[in-house]
């Protein structure tokens, strides 16, 4: 979870934003749930029921075309940390560093406290990358 760092303020705010940027958008909670969480997931989540993690609130907010960057600032230490391992992470595909990348990811693997379903889904897709570019490896 990671809008409760500084209180409960930051949490009516996030929601009050997130629906009212969906609404604006005239697209419903099935559309901006799609492939991230379940309706009823992000139903909790505008009501002020749930708080999203990192992963999560930033693949929302983006699909709403908005900068996650900005609320940085009210990020949880375990969830800075997560997204910093995911950057440094596409930094090492970028580079072509597959030996450090594998190791990163097995990391990331066990990096407790966070959204298992995203995060499985983030971490198949690196695979896939690893073993798209070395065809030797094979998926756990």
């Amino acid at each position: 979870m990671i809008l409760s760092m500084g209180g409960n303020r930051y949490v009516k705010k996030f929601r009050y934003s997130l629906k009212k940027l969906r609404v604006s958008q005239n697209i419903t909670l099935k559309e901006l749930s799609r492939g991230l969480c379940s309706i009823s997931t992000l139903s909790r989540i505008e009501s002020g029921e749930r708080e999203p993690d990192y992963m999560l609130f930033d693949s929302l907010i983006s699909r709403l075309g908005k900068d996650s960057k900005k609320w940085d600032l009210i990020l949880k230490e375990n969830d800075k940390r997560l997204l910093q391992k995911r950057l440094y992470m596409e930094y090492l595909i970028q580079m072509g560093e597959w030996d450090k990348l594998k190791c990163e990811l097995k990391n990331y693997e066990s990096f407790d406290g966070v959204e298992k379903n995203l995060h499985k889904q983030y971490i198949c897709m690196v695979w896939a990358i690893l073993c798209k570019e070395q065809k030797n490896i094979k998926m756990p």
